[in-house]
């Protein structure tokens, strides 16, 4: 994620996923996605705005295949562990997209919605006619609350 993925649009600040990034799974990855109310409050958007242009966290080194994100999901995995999170069956950091949708459901957001937000393919072709919005998913994101950890 660089500092000029995290941008306005239409009003509402999102984090855009962009090939020019790094790789993406699919072309449904590449998508645009708000900033959590939570994100926001927790001061996301000024962290990213304190960096200029490039990496939000260019101080992770880079792997072997030149890329930041196979230390960053270690560093990750590292910290969730010492949450307390031991489970060997769950993967911490392939699991966020799982606890994303199970609390899209929990709190009655679209599915669609929360196809675009996570990058799944449409499920009709009716569907594939439509975009979701920034601020639809916005309204839809919102329903989540803050979780609080700990």
């Amino acid at each position: 994620m660089r500092s000029q993925d995290i941008k306005q649009i239409n009003g509402i600040w999102c984090i855009a996923f962009a090939a020019e990034a790094g790789s993406l799974k699919s072309v449904n990855s590449e998508r645009v996605v708000p900033v959590h109310p939570a994100l926001q409050d927790d001061g996301f958007l000024k962290f990213a705005a304190s960096v200029r242009n490039g990496p939000l966290f260019a101080d992770v080194a880079r792997d072997r295949f030149d890329s930041r994100g196979g230390i960053a999901t270690k560093i990750l995995s590292n910290w969730i562990r010492s949450l307390g999170i031991t489970d060997e069956r769950i993967a911490p950091n392939h699991s966020w997209r799982h606890r994303f949708r199970t609390l899209g459901r929990s709190y009655g957001i679209a599915v669609d919605v929360l196809d675009a937000m996570t990058g799944h393919a449409s499920k009709t072709e009716g569907d594939r006619y439509a975009v979701v919005l920034p601020d639809a998913m916005m309204l839809e994101l919102s329903k989540i609350p803050k979780l609080e950890v700990g």
